[in-house]
């Protein structure tokens, strides 16, 4: 069985989407805090340090983009933590963005066992 302990930050502000990214890391293993803006995933990021963030791109305050942006150049404790990309838009303008702020990588939505098994696999390596 695939387990972890990893620190997670998960950007949503959806609260269903919340709900099933929480229960999906939780389940493997990961120490889970939400963030239901941008602006409180800022100050999360700032005030406490994370083994992985997945970020969604298109929340409702500010976008995801400017928000990896800002951690990558902020004063936080997470400059080099791998920020995987969360949305429900598989394109290539999107990827080559997140890419050039700073993301590490991209996930579609919704959130599932397989697929964050698989991200971790691949940004452990």
């Amino acid at each position: 069985m695939f387990t972890t302990s990893l620190r997670a930050l998960l950007v949503e502000d959806d609260l269903i989407a919340q709900m099933a990214g929480r229960s999906t890391l939780q389940e493997l293993g990961c120490f889970v805090d939400v963030a239901a803006s941008g602006k409180e995933a800022k100050q999360l990021a700032v005030a406490s340090l994370y083994d992985i963030i997945f970020m969604d791109v298109g929340l409702s305050d500010i976008d995801g983009f400017w928000v990896a942006k800002e951690i990558r150049q902020g004063k936080g404790k997470n400059k080099a933590t791998p920020i995987i990309a969360l949305t429900a838009r598989a394109l290539d303008e999107y990827e080559r963005h997140g890419i050039g702020v700073g993301m590490t990588d991209f996930m579609a939505k919704p959130i599932t066992l397989e697929k964050v098994k698989g991200m971790l696999s691949k940004i452990q390596r």
